[in-house]
């Protein structure tokens, strides 16, 4: 082996130095070089750490703001859904009241109309009867200046009759 060291320039005298100062390189970094790369590693671990920390409780933060956004959005669907049935109920009751109003004052104006009919109905029947005794009069003071016999008295029924269907009724002859 040493031949081997000898063919490739190492000085094999050297050797035996190298490895007492490679020991005592490693004595002096393990003293002196150690603790501060430490220092520095624990405090870059402190950092990730703190980093880490900060990273979490802003994941949690959101994750706090995302579920109340979902709660106050589920408020709002709720609240509208509220509201609009109750608009929706407003809006049925309302339509009732205006359909019960609609058919009271329906039934009310039918039952005017039909009372103005009836009074209608009841004068022109006066109407009519004064009409009828008007001409029956005139009838009977035609026979009674004319004198009557039985046919005469027939004649006067026939030319009454005719003249009551010539003649319309009308409201100008009223007493």
């Amino acid at each position: 082996m040493i031949s081997i060291l000898k063919a490739l320039g190492v000085e094999v005298e050297v050797i035996p130095q190298l490895i007492i100062g490679l020991i005592l390189l490693i004595w002096l970094l393990w003293k002196k070089g150690l603790p501060p790369a430490q220092i520095f590693l624990e405090a870059r671990r402190q950092g990730i750490e703190e980093t880490h920390a900060q990273v979490e409780q802003t994941l949690k933060e959101i994750e706090e703001y995302r579920s109340d956004y979902r709660q106050r959005l589920d408020n709002i669907k709720t609240e509208t859904d509220k509201s609009l049935q109750t608009a929706m109920s407003e809006a049925e009751a309302i339509s009732r009241q205006i359909h019960q109003e609609t058919q009271q004052l329906i039934a009310a104006t039918r039952q005017r109309t039909e009372a103005d009919i009836q009074r209608e109905h009841e004068k022109l029947l006066i109407v009519l009867r004064r009409e009828m005794v008007e001409i029956a009069f005139e009838a009977a003071e035609d026979a009674l200046r004319d004198g009557i016999n039985e046919t005469a008295h027939h004649q006067l029924i026939g030319q009454f009759i005719n003249d009551l269907a010539a003649e319309p009724l009308t409201l100008s002859r009223q007493a």
